[in-house]
Protein backbone atom coordinates (compact mmCIF):
# COMPACT_ATOMS: atom_id res chain seq x y z
CA UNK A 1 0.00 0.00 0.00
CA UNK A 2 1.64 3.15 -1.20
CA UNK A 3 4.34 1.56 -2.66
CA UNK A 4 5.62 2.50 -6.28
CA UNK A 5 4.21 0.06 -8.74
CA UNK A 6 7.86 -0.69 -9.71
CA UNK A 7 8.30 -2.76 -6.41
CA UNK A 8 5.44 -4.93 -7.17
CA UNK A 9 5.57 -8.22 -8.74
CA UNK A 10 5.38 -8.60 -12.65
CA UNK A 11 1.45 -10.08 -11.55
CA UNK A 12 0.16 -7.62 -9.37
CA UNK A 13 1.46 -5.16 -12.06
CA UNK A 14 -0.47 -6.23 -14.45
CA UNK A 15 -3.62 -6.76 -12.09
CA UNK A 16 -3.11 -2.84 -11.05
CA UNK A 17 -2.75 -1.97 -14.97
CA UNK A 18 -5.98 -3.85 -15.37
CA UNK A 19 -8.04 -1.88 -13.09
CA UNK A 20 -7.28 1.09 -14.54
CA UNK A 21 -9.14 -0.49 -17.91
CA UNK A 22 -12.51 0.74 -17.37
CA UNK A 23 -15.67 -2.38 -17.06
CA UNK A 24 -12.66 -4.26 -17.17
CA UNK A 25 -14.66 -7.70 -15.99
CA UNK A 26 -17.60 -7.00 -18.62
CA UNK A 27 -15.06 -6.80 -21.42
CA UNK A 28 -12.78 -10.30 -19.92
CA UNK A 29 -16.17 -12.21 -20.00
CA UNK A 30 -16.82 -10.98 -23.38
CA UNK A 31 -13.13 -11.92 -24.62
CA UNK A 32 -13.57 -14.98 -22.97
CA UNK A 33 -16.89 -16.15 -24.67
CA UNK A 34 -15.02 -15.13 -28.14
CA UNK A 35 -12.90 -18.08 -27.44
CA UNK A 36 -15.18 -20.56 -25.46
CA UNK A 37 -18.31 -20.57 -26.98
CA UNK A 38 -18.02 -21.77 -30.54
CA UNK A 39 -15.78 -24.83 -28.94
CA UNK A 40 -18.67 -25.95 -26.48
CA UNK A 41 -21.32 -25.24 -29.45
CA UNK A 42 -19.19 -27.74 -31.84
CA UNK A 43 -18.24 -30.57 -28.69
CA UNK A 44 -22.31 -30.23 -28.15
CA UNK A 45 -23.10 -30.60 -31.47
CA UNK A 46 -20.78 -33.63 -31.84
CA UNK A 47 -22.73 -35.10 -28.70
CA UNK A 48 -26.00 -34.63 -30.23
CA UNK A 49 -24.68 -35.92 -33.89
CA UNK A 50 -23.35 -39.37 -32.00
CA UNK A 51 -26.24 -39.84 -29.61
CA UNK A 52 -28.34 -39.72 -32.84
CA UNK A 53 -26.40 -41.62 -35.11
CA UNK A 54 -26.14 -44.37 -31.91
CA UNK A 55 -29.83 -44.51 -31.75
CA UNK A 56 -30.37 -45.14 -35.63
CA UNK A 57 -27.82 -47.98 -35.60
CA UNK A 58 -29.35 -49.30 -32.60
CA UNK A 59 -32.95 -49.57 -34.75
CA UNK A 60 -30.83 -51.08 -37.28
CA UNK A 61 -28.77 -53.50 -35.64
CA UNK A 62 -29.57 -57.25 -36.43
CA UNK A 63 -27.47 -58.58 -34.04
CA UNK A 64 -28.63 -56.80 -31.66
CA UNK A 65 -32.11 -57.49 -32.29
CA UNK A 66 -31.33 -61.08 -32.21
CA UNK A 67 -29.71 -60.60 -29.25
CA UNK A 68 -32.89 -59.68 -27.41
CA UNK A 69 -34.57 -61.85 -28.71
CA UNK A 70 -32.48 -64.84 -26.70
CA UNK A 71 -32.56 -62.89 -23.96
CA UNK A 72 -36.43 -63.30 -24.00
CA UNK A 73 -35.76 -66.94 -25.17
CA UNK A 74 -33.88 -67.35 -22.19
CA UNK A 75 -35.76 -65.36 -19.76
CA UNK A 76 -39.01 -67.63 -20.46
CA UNK A 77 -36.83 -71.07 -20.20
CA UNK A 78 -35.95 -70.07 -17.12
CA UNK A 79 -38.92 -68.84 -15.59
CA UNK A 80 -41.27 -71.69 -17.32
CA UNK A 81 -43.86 -73.57 -15.40
CA UNK A 82 -43.24 -69.97 -12.79
CA UNK A 83 -45.78 -66.75 -13.05
CA UNK A 84 -43.08 -65.08 -15.42
CA UNK A 85 -42.70 -68.38 -17.83
CA UNK A 86 -43.98 -66.87 -21.88
CA UNK A 87 -43.46 -63.05 -20.86
CA UNK A 88 -44.18 -61.16 -23.87
CA UNK A 89 -41.25 -58.62 -22.65
CA UNK A 90 -38.66 -57.76 -20.05
CA UNK A 91 -37.39 -54.37 -18.79
CA UNK A 92 -34.41 -53.40 -20.26
CA UNK A 93 -32.95 -52.56 -17.06
CA UNK A 94 -32.95 -56.02 -16.25
CA UNK A 95 -30.51 -57.11 -19.07
CA UNK A 96 -27.67 -56.12 -16.03
CA UNK A 97 -28.80 -59.67 -14.53
CA UNK A 98 -27.34 -61.16 -17.54
CA UNK A 99 -23.86 -59.88 -16.68
CA UNK A 100 -24.56 -60.52 -12.84
CA UNK A 101 -25.67 -64.36 -13.12
CA UNK A 102 -22.63 -66.36 -13.06
CA UNK A 103 -22.18 -70.08 -14.19
CA UNK A 104 -21.85 -73.05 -11.93
CA UNK A 105 -17.65 -72.54 -12.33
CA UNK A 106 -18.22 -68.94 -11.68
CA UNK A 107 -16.06 -68.75 -14.88
CA UNK A 108 -18.38 -66.94 -17.27
CA UNK A 109 -21.72 -65.00 -17.01
CA UNK A 110 -25.01 -65.70 -18.87
CA UNK A 111 -24.32 -62.81 -21.10
CA UNK A 112 -21.30 -64.53 -22.65
CA UNK A 113 -23.12 -68.02 -22.73
CA UNK A 114 -25.76 -66.13 -24.88
CA UNK A 115 -22.94 -64.44 -27.07
CA UNK A 116 -21.32 -67.52 -27.29
CA UNK A 117 -24.89 -69.83 -28.63
CA UNK A 118 -25.35 -66.55 -31.03
CA UNK A 119 -22.19 -66.98 -32.68
CA UNK A 120 -22.20 -70.58 -33.27
CA UNK A 121 -25.63 -70.38 -34.71
CA UNK A 122 -24.45 -67.92 -37.37
CA UNK A 123 -21.37 -70.24 -37.92
CA UNK A 124 -24.11 -73.16 -38.15
CA UNK A 125 -25.68 -71.02 -40.82
CA UNK A 126 -22.78 -70.69 -42.95
CA UNK A 127 -23.28 -67.02 -41.83
CA UNK A 128 -20.02 -64.36 -41.00
CA UNK A 129 -20.72 -63.48 -37.38
CA UNK A 130 -20.25 -60.01 -36.88
CA UNK A 131 -18.93 -58.27 -33.78
CA UNK A 132 -21.90 -55.75 -31.99
CA UNK A 133 -18.96 -53.20 -31.97
CA UNK A 134 -18.31 -53.38 -35.67
CA UNK A 135 -22.05 -52.77 -36.52
CA UNK A 136 -22.51 -49.98 -34.09
CA UNK A 137 -19.50 -47.92 -34.03
CA UNK A 138 -21.03 -44.68 -32.55
CA UNK A 139 -22.40 -46.64 -29.20
CA UNK A 140 -18.80 -46.98 -28.66
CA UNK A 141 -17.89 -43.50 -29.40
CA UNK A 142 -16.54 -41.25 -26.35
CA UNK A 143 -19.19 -39.10 -26.72
CA UNK A 144 -21.67 -41.33 -25.33
CA UNK A 145 -20.81 -41.31 -22.12
CA UNK A 146 -21.43 -37.33 -22.41
CA UNK A 147 -25.81 -37.03 -21.89
CA UNK A 148 -28.31 -35.27 -23.96
CA UNK A 149 -28.77 -33.08 -20.95
CA UNK A 150 -24.81 -32.38 -19.90
CA UNK A 151 -24.68 -31.44 -23.63
CA UNK A 152 -28.08 -29.41 -23.61
CA UNK A 153 -26.44 -27.65 -20.52
CA UNK A 154 -23.38 -26.77 -22.88
CA UNK A 155 -25.54 -25.02 -24.90
CA UNK A 156 -27.53 -23.50 -22.22
CA UNK A 157 -24.16 -22.32 -20.61
CA UNK A 158 -23.06 -20.81 -23.90
CA UNK A 159 -26.60 -19.11 -24.83
CA UNK A 160 -26.39 -17.51 -20.58
CA UNK A 161 -23.37 -15.99 -21.24
CA UNK A 162 -23.59 -14.73 -24.26
CA UNK A 163 -26.70 -12.77 -23.39
CA UNK A 164 -24.99 -12.19 -20.16
CA UNK A 165 -22.24 -10.23 -22.07
CA UNK A 166 -25.08 -8.45 -24.90
CA UNK A 167 -27.12 -7.48 -21.74
CA UNK A 168 -24.45 -5.82 -19.72
CA UNK A 169 -22.81 -4.05 -22.49
CA UNK A 170 -26.56 -2.69 -23.53
CA UNK A 171 -26.86 -1.38 -19.88
CA UNK A 172 -23.63 0.16 -20.31
CA UNK A 173 -23.37 1.84 -23.76
CA UNK A 174 -27.19 1.63 -24.76
CA UNK A 175 -29.55 2.12 -22.11
CA UNK A 176 -32.28 4.96 -22.00
CA UNK A 177 -31.48 7.76 -19.58
CA UNK A 178 -34.18 6.87 -16.95
CA UNK A 179 -32.98 2.92 -17.22
CA UNK A 180 -32.11 3.24 -13.45
CA UNK A 181 -30.05 -0.07 -13.07
CA UNK A 182 -27.38 -1.62 -14.58
CA UNK A 183 -26.73 -5.45 -14.62
CA UNK A 184 -26.81 -6.81 -11.08
CA UNK A 185 -28.51 -3.70 -9.28
CA UNK A 186 -25.12 -1.81 -9.94
CA UNK A 187 -26.85 2.07 -11.10
CA UNK A 188 -26.15 2.88 -14.58
CA UNK A 189 -23.57 5.13 -15.63
CA UNK A 190 -25.95 7.93 -16.68
CA UNK A 191 -26.90 8.16 -12.81
CA UNK A 192 -24.22 8.57 -11.07
CA UNK A 193 -23.84 11.93 -13.02
CA UNK A 194 -27.17 13.58 -11.52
Amino acid sequence: AGQPIQNLSEAEQFSMILMDVPRAGPRLRAFSLKFTAAEKASEAAAIFKDHTAAVKEMKECRTFKELLAATLALGNFVNHGGRLGNAPGFRLKALNKLHDAKSMDNKSTMLQALARQLHQRKVKEGKEPKLLSEEVPHVMSSNMKISWQEAADMLTQVMVSTLSCVLVFWLIFSAPAGYPFAFGGVPHVSTLSS
